[in-house]
Order: C-alpha cells, then structure tokens, then sequence
C-alpha cells in the first residue's frame, strides 16, 4: 500500500488545460446516410454479392429480391437510429402498405419502400420533426443512388401511442392485429 508523505502536495489541475469532450448527436443527413450504407450492406451479404456499388446496380435495374433485402436493412437501421435519438420509442415494427392493382401492373413495387410504426410513450413534435427530416434524407439520398435529379419516397414512420393501441385507432390498431401484423425491427 502506497502511503503519502508529508512532503507530497497534491497536484493542481487547471480546468483549461483538460481536453474537452463534446458529444454531437447525427443530423438526419449524416443518420439516413449511414443507415442507407449499412442496408446496402446488409442487403450484399444476403445476396452473396461483392460490394455494396453491386446491390446498387440491382436496385436500379429493380430486382425485386435487392429491393427486399435493402429495405428491410434500411427498416432495422431507421428503427435503431430513431430509439437511440429519441428515448419516448419503445417499439418499432416494419409494416406492409399494400400496393393497388395499379402500381402492381406498372411495376411501382419494384423500388425501396419502408413503412414504420414507431410505439412511443408519447407523441411529440420533436419526434415528428425527426421523423420527417429522416424520409427527406432518405429520399435524397436514394435518389442520389438511383441517379436521377429528383427525391425518391422511401420512409414513412408513424407514431402510435399505448390510447391508439388499446382503443384500435388508426395503425395502432395493426400493431395487435390477428391477421396483418407487423414485423417488429427493434424494440428497447
């Protein structure tokens, strides 16, 4: 056991002189951005394929099975990326919004389309301000990867509370459903 001697003074340390730590949470750019890179990759590990610049390519030739796998990694990365920047998500589950007979002839579904139902313990606009800023970068930034000058919709989330869950409002009535659940992504 080390023993101090009368003779040791403690050393002062000077506020200044300790680094800063600073702590910045994403932008939604820089959060849709990694969440899109980390689908591709998830998406070129289920194919077998060599780089995420070859998914890419299956997307936009609209191979239904890239277009599967790259959405569903997109739905996973969304999910955790909104539970960890707002703590009031509790669930979030990946939900099918059907097509119409229409889009089904012309080839609509052949392109990255996730739809979230976020739980929350209680809805607010800091949530739906998040939300929205996610889908704009997303959109961007799908857009960009297709390589047209235009936004693509890609995300929509929607928050449900425990009222819309219990009373069966809205998509919160899915969230129980016997015959069209959803598949739930993340949860904390």
């Amino acid at each position: 056991m080390n023993k101090l001697n009368s003779t040791t003074k403690p050393v002062e340390v000077n506020a200044m002189d300790a680094p800063t730590v600073s702590f910045v949470l994403p932008d939604a750019a820089s959060a849709g951005e990694d969440a899109m890179e980390k689908a591709l990759a998830y998406a070129s590990a289920k194919m077998g394929l060599s780089s995420t610049r070859r998914v890419i390519e299956q997307l936009q030739q609209g191979n239904a099975i890239a277009v599967q796998y790259a959405s569903y990694g997109l739905a996973v990365q969304v999910a955790q990326t909104l539970g960890t920047l707002d703590d009031t998500v509790q669930t979030a589950y990946l939900f099918e919004d059907y097509a119409t007979p229409e889009d089904l002839v012309f080839g609509a579904t052949t392109r990255m389309s996730v739809n979230l139902i976020a739980r929350v313990t209680r809805k607010t606009k800091a949530f739906e301000s998040l939300a929205q800023a996610l889908s704009r970068a997303l959109a961007v930034r799908y857009g960009e990867l297709m390589a047209t000058e235009s936004p693509i919709h890609v995300l929509s989330i929607h928050a449900v509370d425990s009222a819309d869950i219990n009373g069966r409002i809205g998509l919160g009535a899915l969230v129980t459903s016997l015959h069209n659940q959803p598949m739930k992504v993340w949860q904390r």
